[in-house]
């Protein structure tokens, strides 16, 4: 039984995120679920995920390690020790049934999957990047868009953007990687740590192509 932490943010802390720059937010994301939530100890400890959710839609999954703090006299947890699962729940993007006025609660991860809402309006989304750019494709209402992938360098300090670009629909995701830092794929353990770079850039494309 795979158990989840699921943790709701409310609409003051999810509008103080900042959304220009993916990296930011997300690390803006991880410090807020780090933070204080009254839940029980005893509990958390046997909890393999943790997801942040916002109106009903998951904006992240994480593993929860073996470090955390407990405020004794408030009962709340604090300084999760998060680090980012890459949707290995299967849940990340996707918008849940989940009614309970809890902030903080855990269920097991086949309960949260039997509440996905699943929309006829939502549209069927490809994408297929490598470094230096690709292409996507999405169809809804029977209709297909194409778009356009393309890396740029945002300064002379190798940060590299990625700009999607369609006839109906265009959009710059900022500060991806960092040119600079990219290991050769001949390095032990290099090819795993670029792939992931290039999935996790395909998801921020299809997060935004999920708009149209």
């Amino acid at each position: 039984m795979t158990k989840i932490l699921v943790l709701k943010l409310s609409k003051e802390w999810y509008d103080a995120l900042s959304f220009s720059k993916r990296s930011v937010w997300q690390l803006q994301l991880k410090n807020r679920v780090s933070g204080h939530w009254k839940v029980n100890f005893t509990r958390v400890a046997k909890v393999d995920y943790v997801i942040a959710m916002y109106a009903g839609k998951v904006l992240a999954d994480y593993t929860l390690g073996n470090n955390l703090t407990m405020e004794r006299s408030e009962g709340r947890i604090t300084d999760l020790d998060l680090q980012d699962a890459k949707n290995a729940t299967g849940l990340v993007g996707e918008s849940l049934d989940y009614k309970t006025a809890n902030p903080s609660t855990i269920k097991e991860l086949s309960e949260l999957e039997e509440l996905v809402i699943i929309s006829e309006d939502a549209p069927s989304i490809s994408v297929d990047y490598s470094f230096g750019g690709g292409s996507a494709s999405v169809v809804k209402n029977d209709v297909t868009y194409e778009f356009t992938i393309t890396d740029f360098d945002e300064n002379d300090y190798g940060d590299v953007g990625v700009e999607v670009i369609g006839d109906n629909h265009s959009f710059v995701i900022d500060d991806v990687y960092n040119r600079n830092s990219l290991p050769d794929r001949d390095v032990k353990g290099a090819p795993e740590y670029l792939d992931g770079i290039e999935r996790d850039i395909e998801d921020s494309v299809k997060a935004g192509l999920s708009e149209i």
